[in-house]
């Protein structure tokens, strides 16, 4: 569901009116994609405004089964098992321990282009938490995106 809601809402045509590119996961909604779903997203999705590939050096299990329908959950795991005795430096070493699935170089890598940093400050019984999504681009690194994702206040204080 969510291929072809995306699928339809990149799709260009001469003179049609289609609905803009996502801009935030929350944005997948409007797609048609189930608020649960993308709530379940979350933890392992951003919206970046370019076309990337997943490394499968630092993707989960579930995000690399999801994207080869021919893998079977035991393989994923295993793929991140052996991963952590030393990454992949292509994708035929990923091939190489599971024979039976294709890991596409348009879809796969074995480095990453975007990161998304976490951090949090405190002072004086008060966080904050921000995130930024960061892109890398040989040496040149950019911010892409920023924003609070949380505060906490002292007890007793409201905001």
């Amino acid at each position: 569901v969510l291929k072809q809601a995306l699928g339809q809402a990149l799709k260009t045509e001469a003179g049609s009116t289609r609905p803009l590119p996502p801009q935030t996961l929350q944005d997948l909604v409007w797609l048609g994609i189930a608020p649960q779903t993308v709530q379940a997203l979350e933890p392992y999705a951003f919206v970046h405004p370019t076309v990337s590939t997943v490394n499968i050096n630092t993707a989960t299990a579930q995000v690399i089964w999801a994207l080869v329908p021919t893998l079977e959950w035991a393989q994923a795991q295993t793929l991140v098992s052996a991963r952590t005795q030393k990454h992949f430096k292509n994708l035929q070493q990923a091939q190489d321990i599971v024979t039976s699935a294709v890991f596409p170089s348009g879809v796969f890598s074995v480095n990453s282009q975007f990161f998304s940093a976490r951090g949090q400050v405190r002072m004086e019984g008060i966080a904050l938490a921000m995130q930024a999504d960061v892109q890398r681009v040989n040496a040149k690194v950019s911010t892409e995106r920023v924003q609070s994702v949380g505060i906490a206040l002292p007890v007793g204080i409201q905001p």
